[in-house]
């Protein structure tokens, strides 16, 4: 964004020609650099080029490059915000994840340094725009787990630059947009304005966070789509104009005087999300309602003594309720002492368990006897017994 007072066309063309330049030689080193963006500090200029980390300031004739590190594709499509004469560049994407990471260029070390904010973490796609020292970010974007399974996010914080804490603010049209503008469009900021070349195109006003849209883009008419062509934006204040390569000035708009063409938003209406979720409720208490009779109608018996069972031992072996028998304790509560020889009395230890465990998981859904393996000894088993005589109490 060009500050007071404005570069004239035959500087514009130059910085534009400069800016090409380092383009060109990139893409010839394997990096296709899609966005460069110039800013302005005091009457310093400074281009930072989108996926890179290099920071180039103006010399009065040519770029001179102030990155001294080797690192970069860190940052692609992130916000590169001024403020208080320092370079931030906040979130992008890089290294396969997308992450929501404060950055500063250190002018002094030449490199960029990491600024931890605080209470909250962002994921850093969406949009994101600074007044004065706040940093607004609207984030209804985040890749699930840093890859490309997009899911919805309905955030939108601000973050102090100067303090760095981070609170919440109201985006009462996040939800509306949110599936309308994919993240990877064309978004330019003016002085006062966002506008994100979208279906509809939306143009969002930073002083309130008002939003409002467009049938249309106003970019018609430029070939965004021939990605052989190259544009310069020039941005005066709310103004923008738009050259192409061959300094042609393709497009003219202000966006403030324009805003009469566009429709305020109307917040949709979460009807739909309040009847999903009484729902929802409802069908949760009605299961909690239907857990609690299936128990009742258990806890409605008069007395374990009074309930009638297939198997008599039963009872018996309730009596033991919480204890580990050994196999001669349950062969005795079984009447299997005296039963010979030793293969019978298992084959019908085996049987009756069975039995005893069928009958209980028809009445309570639960067994009543666990065979496990005895600790001190592995090649004998035990038997414990399960509580299970809350099914059977008088309430």
């Amino acid at each position: 964004m060009d500050q007071k007072p404005y570069a004239d066309t035959s500087e514009l063309f130059q910085l534009s020609d400069r800016s090409w330049a380092i383009q060109d030689s990139l893409w010839n080193e394997g990096w296709a650099i899609t966005k460069m963006e110039i800013f302005e500090l005091g009457v310093k200029k400074y281009l930072l080029l989108d996926g890179r980390f290099d920071v180039y300031e103006w010399s009065g004739s040519g770029w001179i490059n102030l990155y001294k590190g080797v690192h970069h594709g860190y940052n692609y499509f992130s916000k590169k915000i001024v403020f208080k004469d320092e370079i931030y560049s906040f979130g992008g994407y890089g290294f396969w994840r997308t992450h929501g990471d404060l950055i500063k260029f250190d002018k002094y070390n030449h490199e960029w340094e990491i600024h931890p904010y605080k209470d909250y973490e962002i994921s850093g796609t969406g949009f994101a725009y600074n007044v004065d020292s706040i940093l607004f970010v609207l984030d209804p974007f985040v890749l699930k787990d840093g890859y490309t399974n997009s899911v919805y996010n309905l955030n939108s914080f601000k973050i102090n630059l100067i303090s760095k804490k981070t609170d919440r603010f109201n985006a009462p049209h996040l939800y509306s947009i949110q599936k309308k503008v994919p993240n990877n469009k064309i978004q330019l900021e003016t002085e006062n304005y966002i506008l994100l070349d979208s279906k509809p195109f939306f143009v969002i006003k930073k002083a309130d966070q008002s939003f409002y849209e467009f049938p249309l883009s106003i970019f018609r008419g430029v070939s965004f789509a021939n990605t052989n062509l190259y544009y310069t934006f020039h941005i005066k204040s709310d103004s923008l104009i738009i050259y192409n390569k061959d300094h042609i000035a393709e497009w003219n708009y202000n966006v403030k005087t324009k805003l009469l063409d566009f429709e305020p938003m109307k917040q949709e209406s979460n009807l739909f999300l309040y009847i999903l979720g009484i729902s929802f409720l409802c069908v949760i208490f009605y299961l909690l309602w239907r857990i609690r009779l299936k128990k009742n109608k258990f806890n409605k018996k008069n007395h374990l003594l009074d309930f009638e069972f297939k198997h008599d031992q039963i009872k018996k072996i309730m009596e033991k309720s919480g204890e580990t028998l050994t196999v001669q304790e349950i062969d005795k509560i079984l009447n299997l002492e005296n039963i010979i020889p030793a293969e019978t009395k298992r084959y019908k230890r085996s049987i009756l368990i069975n039995g005893v465990n069928l009958e209980m998981r028809s009445k309570v859904n639960q067994k009543l006897i666990e065979r496990i393996k005895d600790p001190s000894d592995k090649r004998h088993f035990l038997y414990e017994v399960k509580d299970l005589r809350m099914y059977f109490k008088t309430e």
